[in-house]
């Protein structure tokens, strides 16, 4: 039995894929598909995220070895196969959401984000890399020297976050489009940055009085006409956040905030382990988000 994201279960019951390794790691083989999905492999389940499938490091070794170009997944029932010259995979497989399904608002409760803000904090300034946008999470609160090149960012950070709280689209666009890919690696620091302050917008804005349909016509804006700015990993990880799509280490966090931060230590420190900066830049983003809406920086009742 393996483990398979609904989101790729949905694109398989529609058509079979076809597919060429696109890049290799440790512990993860992505697939960069005809119509330029990007589909990730993985062998341990604690790494699933959207568009990925968890197979056994057997089958995970085999498609390793794997050097043709032209791959095939389709759905036979209830397993997925997977097809490069001979039969890689045929397994069961059950699935696993990428998107949160705790409501408190539906539920009639109150969300205070103040004491999830301290401990996220508090776990970057213990556990983070700060190499990356990791010290921008203390920009409300301590005078940080900052590097040369998160003294560049700033600025068009700031212009973003000035577009973002007038609900200006043109603005929100033409801004967002001015720091996506900044700094380096497989997702630039930019990137994961952007991916926690849609997030906190997405699972967070109704709480704070936000329009669900206004957070998603302006998450989509942001990432409209972003091919070519940014790394395949780093465009595909800034659409999936634009719908709420996450790995299950950030969902665990997103889920802990909303149900009264059970647990919310150890899932932060779960996100921090995330790629080199990764985690903790997409945490800096999501403290930014959570900061606005906890200040009432975004007012979009009039707008909307």
């Amino acid at each position: 039995m393996i483990l398979v994201s609904e989101d790729l279960i949905a694109l398989l019951k529609q058509k079979h894929i076809k597919a060429n390794i696109h890049s290799r790691f440790e512990s993860a083989i992505n697939m960069l598909t005809e119509s330029y999905e990007l589909i990730t492999v993985f062998m341990e389940p604690e790494n699933i995220s959207p568009m990925s499938v968890v197979i056994t490091k057997d089958r995970f070794s085999d498609l390793e070895r794997h050097k043709e170009k032209n791959l095939e997944l389709s759905l036979q029932g209830n397993r997925l196969l997977l097809c490069g010259g001979h039969q890689i995979l045929s397994e069961e497989f059950i699935t696993w959401s990428p998107m949160t399904s705790y409501s408190p608002v539906a539920m009639g409760q109150n969300l205070d984000l103040s004491v999830s803000c301290k401990k996220m904090v508090d776990a970057v300034s213990i556990y983070g890399n700060l190499d990356g946008v990791g010290p921008l999470i203390y920009m409300n609160e301590t005078s940080v020297g900052l590097t040369d090149a998160l003294a560049f960012f700033m600025p068009r950070l700031q212009s973003f976050i000035e577009s973002l709280c007038e609900m200006e689209l043109e603005r929100i666009r033409f801004h967002s489009l001015l720091i996506i890919g900044f700094g380096p690696g497989l997702t630039p620091a930019s990137d994961d940055l952007l991916s926690g302050m849609l997030l906190s917008l997405i699972y967070f804005g109704e709480h704070y009085g936000l329009n669900i349909q206004t957070v998603r016509q302006i998450t989509r804006s942001i990432v409209s006409g972003i091919r070519g700015l940014t790394t395949l990993i780093g465009e595909r990880s800034l659409i999936y956040a634009s719908e709420g799509r996450v790995c299950l280490k950030v969902k665990r966090a997103i889920d802990s905030i909303l149900n009264q931060n059970q647990g919310l230590e150890d899932a932060l420190i779960g996100v921090i382990e995330l790629g080199a900066t990764s985690g903790t830049d997409l945490l800096t983003g999501m403290y930014l988000g959570m900061r606005l809406l906890m200040d009432g920086r975004i007012n979009w009742e009039d707008k909307a």
